[in-house]
């Protein structure tokens, strides 16, 4: 296993968006993508994660995937065969959405942003949760990660 340090110059993993109040999660929420890269031997890798309100996520949700309504998390992998890079992608979270969640499951807010991102990184890694046993597959990796750096987050 390759510790972060050990990560692909060439590699680019790009937080935005993050509201000013959350700042202090910015670290910690990278550090849990990157890992999670990193435990998949992920050589090369540009990643996108912004994070959003429901207004934006309701956009995307609509025009991209044809579904109505805001979600907590949507992710796009963008990996072509052929392309240098392992993977490409954007992974949108709304922390409106995020924030409802995490009083809805009695989690904190950090705990909810900590797993939409590791389950947005996953997606763009190839994993799916379309059916039972894919997602409790993912909900493995995912919830693993979650525990690994939860105790991390400063709210």
């Amino acid at each position: 296993m390759k510790s972060m340090e050990e990560s692909d110059q060439s590699s680019s993993l790009d937080i935005e968006g993050l509201p000013a109040e959350l700042s202090s999660m910015r670290s910690v929420l990278h550090q849990a993508a990157l890992q999670t890269l990193l435990e998949h031997d992920d050589k090369s890798y540009v990643i996108s994660i912004s994070f959003t309100g429901d207004d934006k996520i309701t956009a995307l949700n609509e025009e991209r995937l044809g579904r109505t309504g805001p979600t907590d998390v949507i992710a796009f992998d963008l990996s072509e065969k052929g392309l240098p890079i392992d993977h490409v992608g954007d992974v949108y979270i709304s922390v409106d959405t995020a924030r409802e969640n995490a009083g809805k499951y009695g989690v904190t807010l950090g705990e909810e942003l900590l797993r939409l991102v590791i389950h947005g990184v996953l997606h763009v890694l190839g994993y799916t949760d379309s059916d039972s046993r894919d997602r409790v597959r993912m909900e493995q990796v995912q919830e693993s990660m979650v525990k690994r750096f939860s105790s991390k987050l400063k709210l």
